[in-house]
C-alpha cells in the first residue's frame, strides 16, 4: 500500500511538472530575498532567455534587474508576509533591456510546515493590449481637446447613449451647477423627434456611417439638428457616438423657435 501511495504521488508530481513546463502563460516561483527559485520556458521566452536554466543563472535579484519600479517588488513582500493575492499589470525588464508591459498573477505558496513563503507568479504578455489603451485614450484626448474648441454642443456617447465626455457647450446647455454628466443616459435630455429613430445609436453598429437626426430637448421642446458620426480607433474598433447638435435650433411646426 505505500508502494502505491508513493507511486501515486510520484506520478502527480510529474503531471504537475509536465504542466508547469509546457503551460502557455508564463509562471514562476521567487523565494523572498527576490530571486527566481523556478522559472518555466514560456516565462522565460517572455523576458528573451534561450532557457529558464539560463534565466536563472542571470537573474540574481528581481528587484533590480526585472521590475522597472522599485515599489513593485516592495509589493511583493505584503503577499510573503501572508498577504492576499495580487493582480496587476507592470513593466518588467527583457534580458536585451527593453520594457514589456505584462498582466501578474501573483500568491504566496507555502513550501511545507515552518518553511517561509514563496512567491508564485503568473505573467501575461499585455503589451499589444496596452499600447493599443494609450493610443485609444491619446485619441479620446484629442477629441476632448477639439470638441471643446467648437460653439456647438457635442458629446461622445456609447453605442447606449451613455455620455463617455462633452464639451463645455454641451454641459452648459444641460447640465446643472456642479452636476457631472458623464456616465448620464443621453435620453435624460434628448429625445427623437421621429419614433422611428428610437434606438438609433444601434444603426452605427451594422453600418457605421455619419447620419443626420431632429432631437428635441425635454426641457423647453428647442428641436436640434444632429450630426451622428461613428468614432473609431486607429485599428477601426468602435468606440462609440460623436453627436453635434447644430447651435441653430429647428422651427418646430406651427410654433417659434
Amino acid at each position: 500500500m505505500h508502494h502505491d501511495a508513493f507511486q501515486t504521488v510520484a506520478q502527480d508530481d510529474a503531471l504537475c511538472r509536465a504542466l508547469f513546463e509546457q503551460a502557455a502563460a508564463g509562471l514562476w516561483l521567487a523565494s523572498p530575498e527576490g530571486r527566481y527559485v523556478r522559472v518555466n520556458p514560456a516565462y522565460a521566452r517572455l523576458l528573451g532567455h534561450d532557457s529558464p536554466r539560463d534565466m536563472l543563472r542571470d537573474v540574481t535579484s528581481i528587484a533590480a534587474q526585472v521590475y522597472s519600479e522599485p515599489g513593485d517588488w516592495e509589493a511583493c513582500g505584503a503577499i510573503l508576509a501572508g498577504g492576499p493575492p495580487l493582480t496587476r499589470d507592470v513593466h518588467l525588464y527583457g534580458r536585451d533591456g527593453q520594457l514589456v508591459w505584462v498582466r501578474e498573477s501573483l500568491t504566496g505558496l507555502r513550501q511545507g510546515p515552518g518553511l517561509p513563503l514563496l512567491l508564485c507568479g503568473v505573467t501575461r504578455d499585455v503589451s499589444r493590449y496596452r499600447i493599443e489603451a494609450d493610443d485609444r485614450q491619446a485619441l479620446l484626448d484629442m477629441l476632448r481637446r477639439v470638441m471643446d474648441t467648437l460653439t456647438d454642443a457635442m458629446a461622445l456617447t456609447d453605442l447606449e447613449g451613455r455620455v463617455v465626455f462633452c464639451n463645455r457647450v454641451f454641459a452648459a446647455r444641460f447640465a446643472a451647477p456642479g452636476e457631472t454628466l458623464e456616465g448620464r443616459d443621453l435620453a435624460d435630455w434628448l429625445e427623437e423627434l421621429d419614433p422611428a429613430d428610437v434606438g438609433h445609436l444601434a444603426r452605427l453598429a451594422a453600418r457605421p456611417e455619419a447620419y443626420n437626426i431632429v432631437l428635441r430637448e425635454r426641457a423647453g421642446g428647442a428641436l436640434r439638428f444632429t450630426t451622428v458620426a461613428p468614432f473609431a480607433d486607429a485599428s477601426g474598433g468602435l468606440l462609440g457616438a460623436a453627436l453635434m447638435l447644430r447651435d441653430d435650433q429647428l422651427r418646430p411646426a406651427g410654433g417659434k423657435p
